[in-house]
């Protein structure tokens, strides 16, 4: 269990887990989301009862209806994340608090400070009631005195017992939130831990409050220590073609916009008109009359009375403002929190609490509807807004608003947790399987052709800082996969019916590409050169018109064009990667070595939120650095290896964890480091301290945290981590190599570990030593025959088979590449 996430989840889905065994992920992972099923059914519950006790029989199921027909509760409802969990006990501390001013029975305020205590446990964001409850105690007061419902005496009297029963409200929770960590580190005073957040920070470091002994759980802190440093340095978010870490004031309101259905607003709008109405009564009692006006069937089922006959008009019009101001300012207090406080908007899902508060309001209209017009319209609205729901099952994950053209237009809008959960890759695997034509999949920032099946959230780049595939967003999908996946087919024909942007790349760069794609070389050269012509300095065209000099054998113009691609483009850890194996091939080790660290170093620099600055000074004396100088030591070390000073890089890191040891980050980079220098088990022991230690509780407050997608990977802190890591898998080859240097199929082997992480260089290095010992070596060369395919270089691959094959005519795997080369060699000369 990680402390990023409050433990009541794991708790609840854990009860089903841990006592019986299941055949396979798949059935735990359906059985713990059932497990979520409960918090939903309990959350119906409390939002029936409190609307019916508001607005009557007719009212409650009104407000249920809009919560079961909600898409946005329906999909959250079926995942096993904390949204619903917080939702349910947020609301139930509403309940129970209004309960308790209606009657000041003990047995509500206990569950008053349960509730709250439980929500804490859900869910680090419900530290924000320990500032809105007491908000919502103090209006209630204000209005209570300014409606002259009480004198000065009885409203110091209820001031007074306000302020104790908020009080004894915290003391539960925070009694609840102990027993749910063990009491874990309770009372450990406030300066003697590390934290990121600046603001737990700077309490940490103040002597007045350093001193604090905290009533709360040690995990408890550490992991709201992180979740408030992400929300201080954001999170990558996607908003109508934005995209930013930052996020926008503005973005939670937009998804209620795009999110809620368009039957909803009528609904919420006639509700809002009766609720501030000045001259509305407080109250209706729907009798059995009113209950035949509407469906005379159901008579015999609906109550006869929705309020307490104990009630009088005067408590039931104060019970009715108090619940009104209270979901009103819940709801206000909560969206405008989240929009505001926190840089951390991943998704609608992190305002789900407020739609309860909602759906109560809204069965207000149910009040005083009549027999005529306006009960057919309340009718038809809840219809409609039903069937939205209905029409989108089961893809209510990716549910939108008919305002934007609902699902299918959804990618354009919202992208991650609003759309896509990894809900539809079993249908999306089951599409490749199935179809007829052959489908890339997920492409990247090259442009292909034909049948394309790609990832709403990959198409937007949401979790990337540059533009990868803006050159596919300007074509119209042809089918979707549960609209969490896109279809597209790309043609020389679709080329003219794309949507044309301001900086929309030419027509010749995408039949340049294609071209290429079908390994005409001759054709998306000419291409290429035809685009450079018209604009020298388009780096699309730069990069195409280098992979074909390089694959027509023309090496020194193709590293001098892929020079030419500025660091600020995103092709240009690509064209440093392919300057490492031009160089490499050209014999120039060290220039092929520069080039790798650059193109590794950028790599590394893209994927963090604000991009870090790489320090160039000279290193300080370790000793002269405070014990706050672990990180400085760390990005100094860094600096200094894409510097071409191992050693010194060497001595900053280990100079850091000897301040630090729980700074895991070091461990990765000192692999890095040690590999470079050839040491190899130091390396992997490193890389071992690096992956034991990275999830552990003594590490979280000394490790960035990170997001990841698929295999995109966004730092939200400063501290430099190289990416990506060393594997460990080559390191024990290297390893082995070092001590066994004429083992020919352990260096084959290294040279294909090599090729799939992309170090082609490298590789290449190693075979052409390897083939300089072992010339008679058939494996060998055909490696080098993938190797020179891989990058399209057909007269080299055509070579290197023809002498495997030569070597051993038995070796299948050299003649069947062989006929590949052939023909494709033969198809790029004719074009």
């Amino acid at each position: 269990m990680s402390v990023v996430h409050a433990p009541l989840s794991f708790y609840t889905h854990g009860l089903i887990l841990k006592p019986f065994k299941f055949s396979n992920d798949t059935a735990k992972l359906r059985w713990a989301r059932a497990t979520m099923l409960v918090y939903t059914l309990a959350l119906a519950g409390v939002v029936y009862v409190w609307a019916k006790k508001l607005f009557g029989a007719w009212g409650g199921l009104t407000a249920l209806a809009m919560y079961c027909f909600n898409s946005n509760i329906i999909a959250h409802s079926s995942l096993l994340t904390t949204d619903v969990i917080y939702a349910f006990f947020s609301l139930s501390l509403l309940y129970s608090y209004w309960r308790y001013t209606m009657q000041y029975r003990t047995r509500w305020l206990v569950a008053s400070g349960i509730s709250l205590g439980l929500a804490l446990l859900s869910k680090y964001p419900a530290v924000l009631w320990f500032f809105l409850l007491p908000v919502i105690a103090g209006t209630l007061l204000i209005t209570e005195a300014r409606s002259g419902e009480t004198d000065d005496k009885s409203l110091l009297r209820r001031v007074i017992g306000t302020v104790g029963a908020v009080a004894a409200i915290f003391l539960l929770a925070i009694l609840v939130i102990n027993i749910g960590y063990g009491f874990s580190g309770t009372f450990s005073r406030l300066g003697s831990n590390h934290y990121q957040s600046h603001s737990l920070a700077m309490l940490s470091e103040n002597p007045l409050t350093s001193r604090i002994p905290i009533p709360l759980p040690y995990p408890f802190l550490i992991g709201y220590d992180v979740q408030k440093t992400i929300s201080e340095v954001g999170h990558p978010t996607f908003l109508a073609g934005m995209r930013s870490t930052r996020g926008w004031w503005y973005y939670y309101l937009a998804c209620f916009f795009l999110k809620m259905p368009a039957a909803f607003w009528p609904i919420l709008i006639w509700a809002c008109v009766g609720i501030f109405s000045p001259n509305k009564p407080a109250s209706v009692s729907l009798n059995r009359g009113h209950h035949a006006a509407w469906c005379p069937r159901l008579r015999l089922f609906l109550p006869q009375s929705t309020t307490p006959p104990a009630w009088s008009a005067a408590q039931r019009a104060k019970n009715q403002r108090n619940a009104k101001v209270m979901l009103i300012l819940s709801f206000a207090a909560l969206t405008t929190a989240s929009s505001f406080l926190s840089r951390s908007q991943a998704g609608f899902r992190y305002v789900l609490m407020t739609l309860p508060p909602l759906f109560i309001l809204s069965g207000s209209v149910a009040q005083n509807v009549g027999n005529g017009l306006r009960r057919f319209a309340l009718a038809a609205l809840l219809c409609l807004y039903m069937a939205s729901a209905l029409m989108v099952h089961p893809h209510h994950i990716a549910y939108f608003s008919a305002f934007v053209g609902g699902p299918e237009n959804g990618y354009k809008w919202l992208s991650d947790s609003n759309l896509d959960w990894g809900q539809d890759l079993e249908r999306a695997r089951d599409y490749v399987r199935k179809s007829n034509v052959p489908i890339t999949v997920n492409p990247g920032i090259m442009p292909v052709s034909d049948r394309i099946l790609i990832n709403a959230t990959t198409l937007q780049d949401t979790f990337v800082t540059y533009d990868i595939h803006g050159w596919l967003r300007g074509f119209k999908p042809i089918d979707y996969i549960g609209y969490s996946w896109l279809v597209f087919d790309i043609t020389e024909e679709t080329l003219k019916d794309r949507v044309l942007v301001p900086d929309a790349l030419p027509e010749n760069y995408y039949r340049g590409a294609f071209e290429y794609e079908r390994d005409h070389l001759r054709e998306a050269s000419r291409l290429a050169a035809s685009l450079l012509t018209e604009s020298p300095a388009l780096p699309e065209a730069l990069y195409l018109g280098g992979l074909c000099e390089m694959g027509l054998g023309k090496l020194d113009e193709a590293e001098e064009i892929f020079g030419k691609i500025p660091m600020s483009h995103a092709l240009y850890v690509e064209a440093r990667n392919n300057m490492s194996f031009l160089a490499a091939v050209r014999g120039n080790s060290e220039a092929s070595k520069t080039y790798r660290k650059q193109s590794m170093l950028e790599d590394t620099l893209r994927a963090y939120a604000r991009r870090p600055a790489l320090i160039t000074d000279e290193s300080p004396d370790a000793s002269a650095l405070t014990s706050a100088g672990w990180r400085l030591l760390n990005n100094i070390g860094v600096s200094e290896w894409s510097r071409g000073m191992p050693r010194e890089a060497e001595k900053s890191i280990r100079s850091a964890l000897a301040i630090q040891p729980n700074f895991v980050e070091a461990y990765a980079n000192l692999a890095v480091v040690l590999e470079d220098q050839g040491r190899f088990d130091e390396a992997l022991r490193a890389l071992d301290e690096y992956e034991a230690n990275m999830l552990l509780l003594r590490t979280t407050p000394y490790r960035d945290y990170r997001v990841y997608y698929q295999d995109t990977r966004v730092m939200m802190g400063d501290t430099l981590e190289l990416f990506p890591k060393p594997d460990p898998q080559v390191l024990r080859l290297e390893s082995h190599l070092a001590r066994f240097p004429a083992d020919v199929p352990a260096m084959n082997q290294f040279a294909v570990a090599l090729m799939k992480q992309g170090r082609f260089g490298e590789a290449f290095e190693t075979l052409r030593r390897g083939l300089a010992d072992y010339p008679r070596s058939s494996a060998l060369h055909t490696t080098l025959a993938v190797l020179y395919t891989e990058k399209r270089m057909f007269s080299q691959a055509l070579s290197a088979c023809e002498q495997a094959v030569r070597i051993d005519p038995g070796n299948a795997s050299a003649a069947e590449l062989l006929l590949s080369i052939q023909k494709k060699l033969a198809e790029s000369v004719s074009s």
